[in-house]
C-alpha cells in the first residue's frame, strides 16, 4: 500500500508509557577515543537507526492492516514521538573516575568514554505505542510456521531500533543529543503527515536529504551568533562535531539501507497467507542510489576524513 495513498494522522495518540529496560546488546561495539572521532560516526548511526525504525514500523502497520481486520493504525499513531519506550542497557556513575570537562577549550579532544557520568544515549529516541505492540503480539501468538517467524523478526526490528543505545558522557546526552532527539521527533512527524513528504518512499534520496538538511539547520539554529563565534562555546563546538557525519549519510546511507529492506519485504511476502495482498518494493524503496554517481572532491574529502576516524569492520549488520 503506497504511502501516498494512505491518510496519515497528524494528531498522535496521548498515552503514558513506562520505559522497558532491556539487556544491553552483548554484540554491540564499544567505541572509545575523542569526541571529534566518535560524534561524526554517532551522527551517521543515528540517521541509520532513524530510517530503519521508521520503515519497519511502516511495514508493521501495513502487515497488521492486511492480517487483522480491526487494525487501522497509521505509523504516526503507532509511534510514540515524545520518548523511547524501550532502552537497551543503562548508564553508569563511577566514583573516582575523571569528570567530563564541559568547559574545555578543545572539546573535540575530550574523551568520549571513561568519565564519571556516562548515560545510555538512544540512537533513535522514538518509541512504540501499546496500540501497535499489543495486536502485533496477539498476531504472533496466533500464527505459526514462516508467518510467525517473519512477524517475530519484524517486531524485533521495531523494538531494536527503538531501544538501541550507546554510552556517552552525560553532558553530551543532555546537550547535543537533545537537539538530535528533537530532529528525530520532528522529522518523523513530518514524513508521516506532510503530504509533500508522504509521496516519497521512506528509503529514498529525497527523504535522506530532507533528514540531513533538517538536522544541519536545527544544529545551526540551536546556538546564537555569539556562541558560534570563534572560539565557539564548548556545547556549540561539541554539537557541530555531528555535522561531518552527514557527509557519510548523504553518500552511503541509501545503499546501506535498501538491500535489507528489499530482503525483509521478500521474507514478509513469502510468509503471508494465500490471497493476502503482498508488499510492494516501491512503497518503501524509492530512487536514490549514489553508488554510481561521481562525487565532488569536497564531498569525497569529507567522506575520507570521516572514514579515517573509524575502525575497520564497524557498522550495523542488521536490517
Amino acid at each position: 500500500m503506497a504511502r501516498a495513498g494512505r491518510q496519515f494522522s497528524t494528531t498522535p495518540t496521548v498515552q503514558k508509557h513506562t520505559r522497558k529496560i532491556l539487556s544491553f546488546n552483548q554484540d554491540a561495539p564499544i567505541f572509545s577515543g575523542s569526541l571529534a572521532t566518535l560524534l561524526p560516526q554517532h551522527a551517521s548511526m543515528r540517521a541509520s537507526h532513524f530510517f530503519r525504525f521508521c520503515v519497519n514500523v511502516q511495514m508493521g502497520c501495513d502487515v497488521l492492516e492486511r492480517l487483522l481486520p480491526a487494525f487501522d493504525l497509521t505509523p504516526s499513531q503507532a509511534i510514540e514521538f515524545d520518548r523511547a519506550t524501550h532502552q537497551a542497557g543503562v548508564g553508569h556513575r563511577v566514583k573516582g573516575a575523571p569528570a567530563f570537562n564541559k568547559t574545555s577549550d578543545d572539546i573535540g579532544q575530550e574523551l568520549a568514554t571513561g568519565v564519571s557520568h556516562m548515560d545510555a544515549a538512544h540512537f533513535n529516541n522514538l518509541g512504540l505505542k501499546p496500540d501497535f505492540l499489543k495486536p502485533f503480539n496477539t498476531l504472533i501468538k496466533n500464527s505459526n510456521g514462516d508467518l510467525k517467524t517473519t512477524l517475530q523478526t519484524l517486531q524485533s526490528y521495531c523494538v531494536v531500533y527503538c531501544s538501541d543505545t550507546r554510552l556517552l558522557p552525560q553532558r553530551v546526552n543532555l546537550k547535543s543529543e537533545k537537539i538530535l532527539d528533537d530532529v528525530h521527533r520532528e522529522v518523523a512527524r513530518n514524513i508521516f503527515s506532510n503530504p509533500d513528504l508522504i509521496s516519497h518512499p521512506l528509503i529514498s534520496e529525497f527523504l535522506i536529504n530532507y533528514y540531513i538538511n533538517y538536522a544541519n539547520t536545527r544544529i545551526d539554529g540551536s546556538f546564537t551568533a555569539d556562541e558560534k563565534k570563534t572560539p565557539m562555546t564548548p556545547d556549540c563546538a561539541m554539537t557541530m562535531l555531528y555535522k561531518p557525519g552527514y557527509s557519510d549519510v548523504k553518500a552511503n546511507l541509501y545503499d546501506q539501507l535498501w538491500p535489507g529492506v528489499a530482503f525483509m519485504i521478500d521474507e514478509i511476502n513469502q510468509g503471508l497467507p494465500p490471497g493476502i495482498e503482498k508488499l510492494e518494493y516501491d512503497d518503501y524503496i524509492g530512487p536514490g542510489s549514489t553508488a554510481g554517481k561521481p562525487r565532488s572532491p569536497e564531498i569525497q574529502a569529507m567522506i575520507d576524513s570521516f572514514r579515517d576516524t573509524q575502525n575497520p569492520g564497524e557498522g550495523d549488520q542488521r536490517m
